[in-house]
């Protein structure tokens, strides 16, 4: 067979995991000239090289798959990842930067630790938080083209996820529920109080 479909579904989820998205995000929004160079650097930092590295290495280390598809394996490392996030949005609040860079962390701040608190319970899916809020913030700042296409990448990936039997659809649209909701109340937040 010359086409194998299960494959294509893992690079599609290896290809758009949340570190990923975070770099083509935070990317866009240095092109787009909201961001400096330094505000680039920090959110790199924090919301794509920390998760990267901690997920990769935690995986290695403990003999698992890089998605952890077991949610109990998903705790230490998310921890760790969402304190990845916390350092980034304490940096940017202390120092002079934009809106859009703080919005964007403390978005991936909030969403991370709501899906925190929902993998010590229940399986969440990571891809499609970290596909749907930076779309969401997207939409937020009124860059609508980018925010579709990744609202339609996020219907790719969750596909993907759904075919690997790595996400239930309850799980999928449990990971839409929190990514929406809470995107949108960092953005009334930041917009509000900082």
């Amino acid at each position: 067979m010359f086409f194998n479909t299960h494959r294509l579904y893992n690079i599609v989820s290896a290809m758009f995991s949340a570190p990923f998205i975070a770099a083509l995000v935070t990317a866009l929004l240095y092109i787009y000239a909201v961001i400096t160079i330094i505000e680039l650097l920090i959110l790199f930092l924090s919301i794509v090289i920390i998760p990267l590295v901690v997920s990769i290495l935690w995986a290695w280390s403990k003999g698992i798959q890089w998605d952890y598809p077991e949610r109990r394996h998903r705790i230490t490392p998310f921890s760790l990842i969402v304190f990845g996030y916390f350092l980034g949005f304490s940096f940017l609040y202390i120092m002079p930067s934009t809106m859009y860079s703080k919005i964007l962390v403390f978005s991936y701040l909030l969403n991370g630790f709501i899906s925190l608190v929902i993998t010590l319970w229940y399986k969440i899916s990571i891809h499609v938080v970290g596909i749907a809020g930076p779309a969401t913030f997207l939409y937020l700042i009124n860059y609508i083209g980018s925010s579709i296409m990744f609202y339609i990448l996020s219907v790719i990936v969750s596909y993907s996820r759904y075919k690997l039997k790595r996400h239930t659809l309850p799980q999928i649209i449990l990971g839409y529920t929190v990514a929406i909701s809470t995107t949108y109340i960092a953005y009334i937040v930041c917009t509000s109080y900082l």
